[in-house]
């Protein structure tokens, strides 16, 4: 991989894995409530498989050396989310833009 196609290639992943991230909590606290105190109040969640797939897609793609066989498991991870689930490559953590 080059290193713009590299670097493409970690900031989809870490759209996808933010999307994915904010859908597991929101699945887990569909409303927001608020405590006698003023706070909010939140369920703890676990995240889905799709979720812990793409972080170790992820990890893959931070290494310093990527092997031909790992670059083919990052396009083929990041192949259906820019062909048909392109929601999922929109930014939702501003730390990230």
């Amino acid at each position: 991989m080059t290193l713009e196609a590299r670097a493409k290639a970690i900031r989809d992943l870490e759209a996808i894995l933010s999307n994915l991230a904010y859908k597991d909590f929101k699945q887990a606290n569909p409303v927001r409530r608020i405590g006698r105190d003023g706070r909010r109040i939140h369920k703890p969640y676990n995240l889905s498989s799709d979720t812990m797939e793409a972080l170790e897609v992820l990890s893959l793609a931070c290494k310093q050396d990527i092997t031909a066989e790992d670059g083919e498991i990052i396009k083929g991870f990041l192949l259906p989310y820019r062909v048909n689930r392109r929601e999922y490559l929109i930014n939702t953590n501003p730390r990230l833009q």
